[in-house]
């Protein structure tokens, strides 16, 4: 076994506190440096949610002024739409219209032919007649 005499352990102790206290200033050293670093960071931390803060408000501003823009276009495309149905339909009656009118109008015309031959024919008949007569007429006046 071995003894440390007194001077032994005096020179331990000193180194020891030597190595503690050494150790204890890097460590303080280390807190501050993690310090200083947290503090940059807080402060990083602060400035980018303030900045992402501001983005976010002008996004959202942005998309409010965007949204009301599409209200209005989908408003107007809405009655664009209606104009449009309502001028089909209107052409679409005056289509149905015009293709009444048109058979009317042959219908008109068929019966009118049937009584335009009915009348041709009278008046050729007419005619006829006063041929006839007239060759008559002659007949008569050189047989007489």
């Amino acid at each position: 076994m071995v003894f440390f005499c007194y001077e032994d352990w005096k020179i331990k102790l000193e180194d020891e506190c030597r190595v503690n206290t050494e150790m204890e200033s890097f460590l303080r050293s280390c807190i501050r440096k993690c310090e200083d670093l947290l503090k940059s960071w807080k402060e990083k931390y602060g400035n980018d949610l303030a900045k992402k803060t501001l983005k976010l408000n002008e996004l959202k501003t942005l998309r409010k002024d965007d949204m009301v823009k599409f209200n209005n276009l989908r408003h107007t495309y809405w009655e664009y739409e209606k104009v449009v149905a309502e001028d089909k339909h209107k052409k679409e009656m005056a289509k149905l219209e015009k293709e009444r009118e048109n058979e009317k109008l042959e219908a008109v015309l068929k019966t009118g032919m049937i009584s335009f031959s009915l009348v041709t024919i009278v008046i050729l008949l007419f005619f006829l007649l006063l041929t006839f007569l007239q060759l008559l007429i002659l007949l008569t006046i050189l047989f007489s």
